[in-house]
Formats: C-alpha cells, structure tokens, sequence
C-alpha cells in the first residue's frame, strides 16, 4: 500500500502551473496562499522579484505573505502561459499598464525558483492612419450631417 501523502504530488506541468495561478489569484488570506502554495515549491525554493513595483528577495518561509500583498497585481490580469521545456517556463501578466513576466524553474514537478519581472508597457501615439486602397481608417468625425432622434452624437469611419 503506497503513503497517503504520495497522492498529492502533482506530475503535470500544466496542472502545476494553474494551481499557482489559482493561488496567487484567489487565496483569501496569507495562510490560505500558504496552505495552497506549500505542495507547488520545493524545500530549498528561492525567489527574486525586481522592477516597476518594487524589489524583494527570499525563501520559502516569506514568499506567500510577498505574493499576497502583490495578488491585486494578478487577479484581474490576463495571463499567457509559455512552456520552454518540462524544467523552464513563462507567465506574463497583463495589468493596466504595466507587464508581469514570471519566470519557473522547476525540478521533479516543484518550483525551485521564481523570478518576477515587471516593465511598464510604453504609450501608443495617436497618430492617424491615411487612406490606403479605399479602405476605411481608424479614424473618426462627428456626424452632424443627419437627423439623429438620440442625445449622443453619433460617429462614423472616414
């Protein structure tokens, strides 16, 4: 009869990965991350994180109270997930304007060490587009031209 506690370990890297999403996106409290977290890292798990919003560094014993203060980072951003290789992958995080790439390394299905990097994302100019081949810009005019029955203006593409 095999141990009660060797049901536990996760052997998918796919199933790993959206348990920390999940943890770092949903945990209630710092002991709920902690609770959640505890059969993803490794025994001698690192972590840097650096960047726009601050820097930190550690073990595992401080890692769950630093992802809690940063969860309102990651609960409504849109992730991207990139497997490199069954030991290496990426995150990116999406958040107003700013870009979170996290970077795992993993070993035996757990994380080993965590890298969090965070840019801001540069501003687009609002250059308008010229006419090319009779198709409509992205631009627009208010047309006052019609009767409209509504209170807004209304727009049309040029």
């Amino acid at each position: 009869m095999n141990g009660g506690a060797k049901k536990y370990i996760i052997k998918d890297t796919k199933i790993l990965i959206k348990k920390f999403i999940d943890s770092i996106k949903y945990a209630t409290s710092v002991t709920n991350l902690n609770t959640k977290l505890h059969m993803l890292l490794s025994r001698r798990f690192t972590y840097d994180i650096f960047g726009e919003l601050g820097s930190n560094s550690g073990k595992k014993r401080d890692f769950s109270r630093t992802m809690f203060n940063r969860q309102k980072y990651y609960e409504n951003s849109i992730e991207n997930i990139r497997i490199k290789n069954i030991n290496n992958l990426i995150i990116k995080y999406h958040y107003s304007d700013f870009t979170i790439t996290q970077t795992f390394h993993l070993e035996e299905f757990k994380i080993i060490h965590f890298l969090e990097e965070v840019t801001k994302n540069k501003k687009k100019g609002g250059k308008s587009v010229v006419l090319n081949g009779g198709k409509a810009d992205s631009g627009y005019y208010l047309d006052v031209a019609n009767n409209h029955l509504v209170v807004q203006p209304q727009y049309r593409a040029y």
